[in-house]
């Protein structure tokens, strides 16, 4: 999975074993528009599709990355558990079977202040498109540390203090999420 710069503010990833594919990923700050954006992903009219994750409970982006890997190989084998490849993306995220759970905990919500955005494949005017939808600041995915709250993530993926003396709150987080599944 090598990243390569689309834009200052984009990178695409490349998914070893998945040619041809990429996730476009961007982190926003202090957005302001969080329930327009929600409420459209509800009513299915966010165009172009795209998968919105509250920033301040991703663990690592190496945690997303996994969860993208695995959201196209679902949709390889016809095995999606949600309705779209974005939305998968979001649910892949959490380490609970619960469809509606994962959304509230993982996508973005009302209170949202920080989003990583994500979209599969996508072209340069889907990239301007997304930039121009969420009202916020594009900034760099380094800043992903400094919003994310360490308290949140323990808590979602309910992380012992022992599980944190034998890994990262990063490998806690992917241990329950393909625990998930099994």
């Amino acid at each position: 999975m090598g990243a390569q710069s689309v834009t200052p503010k984009f990178e695409a990833w490349n998914f070893a074993g998945v040619p041809g594919r990429t996730l476009h990923v961007a982190l926003f700050g202090d957005v302001a528009n969080c329930k327009e954006l929600q409420d459209r992903i509800k009513e299915g009219k966010l165009e172009p599709e795209v998968a919105m994750l509250n920033a301040e409970v991703v663990a690592d982006l190496f945690v997303l990355r996994i969860a993208a890997q695995q959201a196209l190989a679902q949709q390889h084998r016809g095995k999606l558990i949600t309705k779209s490849l974005h939305a998968e993306l979001v649910y892949n995220m959490s380490g609970s079977r619960h469809i509606s759970e994962s959304f509230k905990r993982f996508g973005v919500t009302e209170s949202c202040k920080h989003l990583l955005v994500a979209r599969f494949d996508a072209e340069p005017q889907q990239l301007q498109a997304i930039t121009s939808m969420v009202a916020g600041q594009q900034r760099s995915l380094d800043g992903l540390s400094s919003v994310r709250d360490e308290g949140l993530i323990k808590k979602y993926y309910k992380v012992t203090p022992n599980e944190l003396k034998i890994g990262t709150l990063a490998d806690a987080a992917l241990f329950k999420i393909a625990a998930r599944d099994c």
